[in-house]
């Protein structure tokens, strides 16, 4: 199912205004359910109970809790990204280059189960395995007072294993893809050190002004 969300125009510290985001928001429900919930994982997530309760062999299969984002959580975080003035810079030079006004810019959400994420990213990257998140650009100019960004693919299996390996809360890790994956739809790269660098600040700056650590700690 998809349904679009809007939301108001925003301002940022600079007094800036935003373009009201436009979000399509679904998912493959019946796949992602069926991958979640009869798969078995090494371990519980952190979050679940202390001692589980006692309705079942002590060697029975643990599985994790079937978990990801409404649409509210989705939208607060490309916003979040959206906003960031960095990011603000990027929208009005699209614009500017268009030459149109700009009142909107739409992003497509889309959650998916690993078969499929595992074909996109071998059919469009070369790498035969399932990701965290795929960011597709539309390289559009404005249209009709939109800035069309792009889609993101999720997968949340992917995610889900992911922070149990990094000892992460899904929340944190899905806040930090959905702002990752959108700094991709508006240009941002790390594919040299310098745009690593310049990217993985802009991550680490938003997701800690809502008390998420930075999501690179400790890793290499």
């Amino acid at each position: 199912m998809s349904s679009a969300v809007s939301g108001n125009v925003s301002v940022n510290p600079s007094g800036r205004s935003e373009p009201e985001l436009l979000l399509d928001f679904s998912a493959d429900t019946a796949a992602i359910l069926a991958e979640l919930g009869e798969e078995p994982i090494d371990e519980a997530p952190d979050d679940s109970p202390d001692e589980p309760p006692d309705d079942g062999p002590d060697d029975a299969p643990v599985y994790a809790p079937v978990y990801w984002p409404d649409e509210q959580f989705v939208r607060h975080w490309v916003q979040m990204a959206l906003n960031a003035p960095e990011s603000v810079d990027a929208v009005m030079t699209n614009a500017n280059e268009s030459g149109g006004a700009l009142a909107h810019c739409s992003v497509s959400v889309h959650l998916t189960d690993a078969v499929t994420s595992q074909q996109l990213n071998r059919d469009l990257r070369g790498v035969d395995r399932p990701t965290n998140v795929l960011s597709f650009a539309a390289g559009l100019p404005v249209l009709d007072s939109t800035l069309v960004l792009g889609e993101l693919v999720l997968c949340p299996k992917v995610v889900q294993k992911e922070a149990l390996e990094q000892s992460k809360s899904e929340s944190d890790h899905w806040a930090h893809l959905l702002v990752h994956g959108t700094l991709h739809l508006l240009g941002f790269d790390h594919v040299d050190d310098a745009g690593a660098e310049r990217m993985e600040t802009l991550e680490t700056r938003l997701l800690s002004q809502s008390g998420i650590s930075d999501p690179y700690e400790g890793t290499v």
